[in-house]
C-alpha cells in the first residue's frame, strides 16, 4: 500500500473502496513520473471518501509491473476488497473473468476498456475520465483562436479509441485538418510535418513533433519534458487531464450506485 494514502472513517455501514494503480506502459510513458498523476488520482478519491464516511485502500506495485501478471494481482485485490476503481488495463479473458465473477461495484477510471472488451463483460462498468471528443474540438479551436484555418493532425496509435473521439472532435470544427499517421521509431522525422501548426494526440506524438523541430505545437496531454516545451513557448497550447476530479467523480460513482459514465472536460493551457 502506498505510504500516506490511506483513509478510515469509523462506521457500520463501511464500504472498503480500492484504487487500483497499475503499472501501465501507456500510462508511465504519458505522464512520465506516473506516481504523481496518480498521486492526484488519489488525493481526489480520499476527499470525497471523507465526505461519505468510505474506507480508501490504495494498492499500488512498487515497480514496474508485469502486465502479464495483472489478473493474479487484480484477484487479490478483489479477495480483499468490496469495491474496486481501477484503470482497465492490457484486456485479457482472464482479466474479464475476474471482473464478472467480482460482486461489488467497478469503476474504470483514466483507461477505459476498448469495445471488444467491453463487450465481454456481463455488467455496465461505469468509466470516469476525460471527454475525448470535447478535447478534439478544444485542441481545435486553440488554433482556431490564432487565426490558423489549416493544420495537420499527428496520429501516432494506428487503433486508438480515444484517440478516434479526439479526430472526430476536431473534425467537427471549421478547422480544416490532414490526419498522419507517424511511426516513432522513425528517428529521421516526417518532413511534411514541417508546417505551421500541428496538433498531436498524445505526448509521444508531441515529443516527436518537437524533435522534428515544428513551430507550433498544440498537443493533448502533458509530462515534464511537454511542460518544458510549453515554458519555453515552443508549444502553443496542451490539454491535459484532471485527475483530481476524475478521483473525485469515482468516489461518488462508488458511493451513489450510479452506473452512468462521467466525462470530465479537459484542463486547457494556452501561451
Amino acid at each position: 500500500m502506498l505510504d500516506g494514502y490511506s483513509f478510515k472513517r469509523d462506521s457500520q455501514e463501511m464500504i472498503k473502496m480500492i484504487v487500483g494503480i497499475i503499472s501501465d506502459a501507456r500510462i508511465d510513458e504519458s505522464f512520465g513520473t506516473y506516481s504523481d498523476f496518480w498521486k492526484k488520482i488519489i488525493e481526489g478519491a480520499v476527499c470525497e471518501a471523507e465526505k461519505q464516511n468510505l474506507e480508501i485502500k490504495v494498492f499500488a506495485p512498487k515497480e514496474t509491473y508485469n502486465i502479464k501478471d495483472f489478473p493474479s494481482f487484480l484477484r487479490n485485490v478483489c479477495n480483499s476488497c468490496d469495491a474496486i476503481i481501477m484503470p482497465f488495463s492490457q484486456g485479457s479473458n482472464k482479466l474479464i473473468k475476474i471482473l464478472n465473477d467480482f460482486k461489488g461495484p467497478i469503476v474504470f477510471i483514466n483507461t477505459p476498456p476498448l469495445k471488444k472488451w467491453k463487450d465481454k463483460l456481463n455488467k455496465k462498468i461505469p468509466y470516469v475520465g476525460i471527454n475525448e471528443f470535447l478535447a478534439g474540438q478544444k485542441i481545435a479551436n486553440i488554433l482556431l483562436g490564432m487565426g490558423i484555418i489549416e493544420s495537420i493532425v499527428v496520429r501516432h496509435e494506428e487503433v486508438d479509441e480515444g484517440h478516434d473521439q479526439r479526430v472526430l472532435g476536431i473534425r467537427s470544427t471549421k478547422l480544416k485538418v490532414k490526419e498522419i499517421y507517424i511511426n516513432l521509431e522513425d528517428h529521421k522525422g516526417n518532413k511534411s510535418l514541417r508546417t505551421q501548426s500541428v496538433l498531436t494526440l498524445g505526448t509521444k506524438g508531441t515529443l516527436f513533433a518537437l524533435n522534428n523541430e515544428i513551430p507550433i505545437i498544440v498537443g493533448m496531454d502533458c509530462n515534464p519534458k511537454v511542460k518544458e516545451a510549453f515554458d519555453d513557448k515552443r508549444i502553443k497550447g496542451i490539454l491535459t487531464q484532471n485527475p483530481t476530479k476524475q478521483g473525485i467523480e469515482a468516489i461518488h460513482l462508488l458511493s451513489h450506485l450510479n452506473l452512468g459514465d462521467y466525462l470530465i472536460e479537459p484542463m486547457v493551457y494556452i501561451n
